[in-house]
């Protein structure tokens, strides 16, 4: 979540987040710069699970995140990197996407994606499709493209390498009536 400097330094971002942590949640500013800040909101044993799923750990191992030190040092890392200019692609990471996806947003540097929802897809598109998939565990869902299946007659999505991704979505439309 994106906040602004001044609101993450005031008592009512304290109040705030003592009250979220009253419920397990933390409420963290893990990147500020003008006009803005990067709010992260976990559960810290939830996202440290997250973290060291062998494929998620073996990239941000790469990226040079501590083998050591937990979730502190997991965090204090990304802040580091997010200050350093460029913005972290693993940041996905501890988002909850796919760790494949992540990867294959580095290398294809954000193009040539098969399916743009909560995420751009780059593996397989019809995990990222089915309704309440999630990578973050069973207390987490993704629906974003579920749900615009629901509202339309016929999707169609068609992608193709170095190509990108066509998404087509019909809705038959009645006009209104009369006097409406």
């Amino acid at each position: 979540a994106w906040g602004s400097p001044e609101a993450c330094s005031t008592p009512l971002f304290r109040q705030y987040q003592r009250q979220l942590a009253r419920r397990g949640i933390q409420l963290r500013v893990i990147w500020t710069g003008c006009p803005r800040c990067l709010l992260l909101v976990y559960r810290p044993e939830r996202l440290e699970r997250q973290l060291n799923a062998p494929a998620v750990r073996a990239l941000l191992l790469r990226e040079g995140y501590p083998a050591q030190g937990g979730l502190e040092a997991m965090l204090e890392t990304l802040g580091r990197r997010l200050n350093q200019g460029d913005f972290p692609h693993e940041v996905g990471l501890f988002l909850g996407y796919p760790p494949e996806d992540v990867e294959g947003f580095r290398l294809h540097r954000g193009r040539d994606y098969k399916l743009s929802g909560c995420w751009k897809v780059y593996s397989d598109v019809e995990r990222a499709r089915q309704p309440l998939y999630t990578t973050g565990g069973e207390e987490r869902s993704g629906m974003g493209f579920t749900i615009m299946e629901s509202f339309m007659d016929k999707v169609t999505v068609r992608s193709a390498p170095g190509k990108g991704t066509r998404v087509t979505m019909r809705r038959r439309v009645l006009p209104r009536p009369a006097g409406r």
